[in-house]
């Protein structure tokens, strides 16, 4: 068999192998990295959260406080 026959776009059997790995890989990374950059705007919410529900309701209730001093 000649090695002409099997080149898939000017590459060689192996070397067409080896990009798909590495081509594979990279979406593997970029996976990863989405999902790692998911998972921390996640958690950074959940410890957020108290912050700005405590706030939304100081604020609210200061609010309401107000309404019922102007009255």
């Amino acid at each position: 068999m000649v090695v002409e026959d099997l080149e898939v776009n000017g590459l060689t059997p192996k070397e067409a192998e080896v990009e798909l790995v590495q081509e594979d890989q990279s979406v593997t990374n970029f996976t990863y990295i989405y999902l790692e950059l998911v998972a921390n705007g996640l958690s950074l919410l959940l410890i957020l959260l108290p912050h700005i529900t405590t706030h939304l309701i100081k604020h609210h209730h200061y609010h309401l406080l107000a309404k019922f001093h102007h009255q």
